[in-house]
């Protein structure tokens, strides 16, 4: 059961095959480096990887800092086997994370379910947030935003190529 881990960072997965950019990156706006990655890869020009290899795709804080979060999600559909899951994690747009200097992208719910159409099926999709409260959707609807980020779990249902 091959898994594969995107823009792993500081997140070395055991288990995973472990990409990043270069195994001493220097991630501006939070001063840390990658430390261990198993495939040095630019994932703004794909995957370098064959068709229909991995079970499962993750890709935590990691769509937020490509330069097309549309090709990265072709890539992750050709990349699965069908049936496979692409498993994420982006800022929720109204929170502070949202706009840091490295991120090109922000997500709301909908942006998110939209990144479906590349051949993929919902599974789960929901805002995330560490407070525990049981109002949260009314603060909300009220412009406070107590949300930090957008979790999805997608599964592929067809093989998306491109036109």
């Amino acid at each position: 059961m091959p898994r594969l881990n995107l823009g792993s960072g500081v997140d070395y997965r055991e288990g995973y095959v472990n990409v990043d950019i270069h195994p001493a990156a220097v991630l501006i706006y939070q001063n840390f480096y990658v430390e261990d990655v198993d495939v040095i890869a630019d994932l703004n020009v794909g995957f370098p990887f064959r068709n229909g290899v991995f079970d499962e795709v993750l890709a935590r804080q990691v769509l937020e800092h490509l330069k097309d979060v549309d090709m990265a999600v072709m890539e992750c559909n050709r990349v699965l086997r069908h049936g496979g899951l692409l498993k994420g994690v982006v800022p929720y747009f109204k929170s502070d994370g949202a706009y840091r200097l490295a991120h090109r992208f922000l997500f709301s719910g909908y942006d998110v379910r939209s990144l479906a159409k590349y051949g993929f099926r919902v599974l789960r999709l929901e805002r995330r947030s560490p407070l525990r409260l049981p109002f949260k959707r009314y603060l909300d609807l009220f412009l406070w935003n107590v949300y930090r980020t957008v979790e999805f779990t997608f599964e592929k249902k067809t093989d998306f190529t491109r036109a």
